[in-house]
This record gives C-alpha cells, sequence and structure tokens, in this order.
C-alpha cells in the first residue's frame, strides 16, 4: 500500500479561533492544548472499513472521555468503492470521516495564508519596511488566487491586500460537507468512486464531470471555486459581512449566497441547510487537526477538560 506525504507547517489550534470565534483565553479556559502538524498524510485505502480504521482518531484521553473534535492528520486519497455496502448511517459517518481530514487542512492552509496578509498589513500600517520573504509570500497568494496586486506596481499595497482577503478566507466544515454529501450522494456516485469528484465540479464538453487524480485535489478545486469564481461573489461579500461585524461564520447564512452553485438556484439552497440542521453537520465547525501516526492514534497530548 503507497503513502505519500503533504508537508506543510500548520497551526492545529487556528482553526477553531477563525470559525468559531473563539479567543486565546476561551481556549485556555476550554483545556485545549495546541500543537504543530508537519504534514496531511495521504493513504490509498483498499476497503471502506480499512478507510474508516485509519481515520479514527485514537488517544488515551479518547477512552476517558475527554476527547472531542478531534480529527486526524491522515486522509484517504480515494472512497473505496465498496462504501455502497454500508447502510444509510454508517455510510454517512464513513463519508464524513473521509472528507473532514482534507477540509479541515484546506482551512487551515488559507489561514497561514490569510495571516500571511494580516502581517503584511501590518508592516504597512506601521510604516516599517517589509522584509523580503514576506513581500514574496504575498506575491505568490496573490498568483494563486489570480488576483492583480496593484496597476503598474509589481508591490501589493494596502487596497489590494485587503481586497484579497475577501477572497483568502475558510469555508465552514459543515457547509463544504453539505455540498459534498449533496454532489456525491454521500460518497456513492459514478463521479465520486470513479473520478474522486465530491464537489460535483464540471468538466468538458466531452466530459461533463472533472476527474482528479485523488480527493485532496478536488476538495482544493472546490477551495478555489467558491474563493475566486464569479459565481460565487455573494458568499464572499456575506462572509466580509460578518467578518466587519465580529460575528461567527454562520453557514446557514453563507449557504443563500450560494444560489448559483446549482441548477437548482433557491432549492438547491435549502438542500444543503436541511442537510446540515438534519445531520447536525455543524458540530464539526470546531474541529481540530492534529498529529497523528500512521494508524491514526494521536501522538501528543491534546484534550478538552471533562468540563469543556
Amino acid at each position: 500500500m503507497s503513502m505519500k506525504k503533504m508537508f506543510l507547517p500548520i497551526w492545529a489550534i487556528a482553526l477553531i479561533c477563525v470559525v468559531s470565534g473563539c479567543s486565546g483565553s476561551a481556549i485556555e479556559n476550554a483545556g485545549i492544548k495546541p500543537a504543530s502538524i508537519d504534514s496531511l498524510h495521504i493513504f490509498a485505502p483498499e476497503s471502506i472499513d480499512e478507510m474508516v480504521n485509519r481515520v479514527s482518531v485514537q488517544s488515551n484521553a479518547d477512552r476517558n472521555g475527554l476527547v472531542s473534535n478531534l480529527v486526524p492528520n491522515l486522509a484517504p486519497a480515494r472512497i473505496p468503492t465498496d462504501i455502497e455496502s454500508l447502510d444509510a448511517e454508517d455510510r454517512k459517518r464513513a463519508f464524513i470521516r473521509a472528507l473532514l481530514p482534507h477540509i479541515v487542512f484546506q482551512n487551515v492552509r488559507i489561514l497561514e495564508d490569510r495571516s500571511t496578509l494580516m502581517s503584511y498589513l501590518g508592516y504597512i500600517s506601521a510604516k516599517i519596511g517589509i522584509p523580503d520573504s514576506l513581500r514574496d509570500n504575498v506575491q505568490v497568494i496573490f498568483k494563486r488566487y489570480g488576483f492583480d496586486i496593484s496597476p503598474g506596481s509589481d508591490i501589493p499595497d494596502e487596497t489590494a491586500v485587503t481586497h484579497l482577503l475577501r477572497r483568502v478566507d475558510v469555508i465552514p466544515v459543515s457547509l463544504a460537507l453539505a455540498q459534498a454529501a449533496h454532489e456525491s450522494g454521500w460518497g456513492t456516485s459514478r463521479g465520486a468512486l470513479l473520478k474522486n469528484n465530491v464537489f460535483g465540479k464540471a468538466g468538458s464538453s466531452n466530459n461533463p464531470l472533472a476527474a482528479f487524480p485523488n480527493i485532496v485535489e478536488s476538495v482544493w478545486r472546490y477551495f478555489m471555486d467558491i474563493n475566486t469564481h464569479p459565481a460565487y461573489s455573494e458568499f464572499r461579500n456575506i462572509r466580509v459581512a460578518m467578518r466587519e461585524q465580529g460575528s461567527v461564520l454562520d453557514p446557514i447564512r453563507l449557504a443563500t449566497g450560494l444560489s448559483r452553485y446549482s441548477v437548482l438556484g433557491k432549492n438547491y439552497v435549502m438542500d444543503i441547510v436541511s442537510l446540515i440542521r438534519m445531520n447536525r453537520l455543524s458540530r464539526h465547525d470546531s474541529s481540530l487537526l492534529v498529529p497523528t501516526d500512521d494508524t491514526g492514534y494521536v501522538t501528543r497530548t491534546i484534550y478538552r477538560n471533562e468540563d469543556a
């Protein structure tokens, strides 16, 4: 069985703060121990049982009921075809476990980019020299998101960075899960099983449904589409308004900005909202990506207090 690693330094605790809006003191009061993570481990499961077993976080604290919302930095490259053999509830649980590491990982990658942009703005505001390394990183982010830096300049100014921050932001885990479940039939569609396409990404005229080499690419493409495509500008406007109000990102409100994701329009939004509510997907919005070994066993002490 092959295994590869995607290396990227990330902050395990940051996702809670951005999606759930908690402060540093709130984290400390909850008794959560942050830890850095160096990589997302990708594996190719041969069966749904193997996949579920490997992405189920285990730890000593788990046995004492102290762990909640932990997601391993271990993710399947594909969904095994025998997921169809599971009953409805087991299939949903398996699908969520398969997608959670991918979604949380992408959100934390975005948080790193967002933090870089905010740091850059801090230098501009303080009117002090910007380190070359920081400027180079910001330019890379601009290119990644297909955003023009500034007319007649190769150095981003405050206005350009502020505009880019509208795109460089997270998507609530529950919303991404609901859309993936809707588009892939909880992982059972031909697109999901044969093309690793879990978000219904359209392809060419010859191939109506896009194909991806693995789920990593499918999830990355979804995030880039939502954060950059003109069709989802309403979604981004709603998200910016929440940020300006200091509000927690509300997946239900954000879903109203995705009517153009499907030909179903407003009915699609209603479907997504129903999926979030009926399956209590919002409980995953505070998910923590934690360092594990290749079996999914937590390798560092990360826990919540019993009263958290």
